[in-house]
């Protein structure tokens, strides 16, 4: 049985992360931004650096799981939360489809939500960084950051777009 197929396009990356829109025609279409990790390979070896770098474009099965890594609390007790899982990827384990604001070099200054995962959100806007998130980043001095807005709200949305079923997510670097 063929998957059907969700598309993002990346466009240009930088330290505060890279930008990208998911689009898919799946069940009458839907479409959101996209924020994931700049590429980073510090070590030189022409691959992606683990937990600090955004996976290479491709093609790959998705499947909604609970998170083998993000845990969520619901009425009080922690739990895994449920996402879209990628399989297959190279160079890394369980990259996810989650919600989150921000994707920057942490070693560059910036917050980030994301290990090598997909955030998805509303807008890519300049948003305020909460204070609570700045406690968790010591060496930030900005108050301010790219991101995407509104993204447990997107998350939500597309998990009930594609009604929780699995499908092929097709990731394109930018031109």
């Amino acid at each position: 049985m063929k998957l059907p197929q969700v598309f993002v396009q990346r466009e240009k990356s930088g330290p505060a992360g890279t930008p990208g829109w998911l689009k898919t025609a799946y069940a009458g279409g839907f479409e959101c931004a996209t924020l994931e990790p700049d590429w980073v390979d510090l070590d030189g070896d022409g691959k992606r650096d683990a937990n600090k770098s955004r996976f290479v474009g491709g093609a790959y099965p998705c499947h909604y799981v609970q998170s083998p890594t993000r845990r969520i609390v619901v009425n009080g007790v922690e739990t895994p939360e449920w996402t879209y899982r990628l399989y297959n990827v190279p160079d890394t384990v369980a990259p996810l489809i989650h919600a989150g604001n921000f994707a920057g070099r942490v070693d560059m200054g910036f917050v980030s939500d994301s290990e090598a995962c997909m955030l998805l959100g509303r807008a890519h806007l300049e948003l305020e960084i909460p204070t609570a998130k700045l406690a968790k980043f010591p060496g930030v001095s900005r108050t301010k950051q790219f991101g995407v807005s509104s993204s447990r709200d997107a998350v939500a949305a597309f998990v009930a777009h594609m009604g929780r079923k699995p499908f092929e997510l097709v990731v394109k670097e930018a031109q």
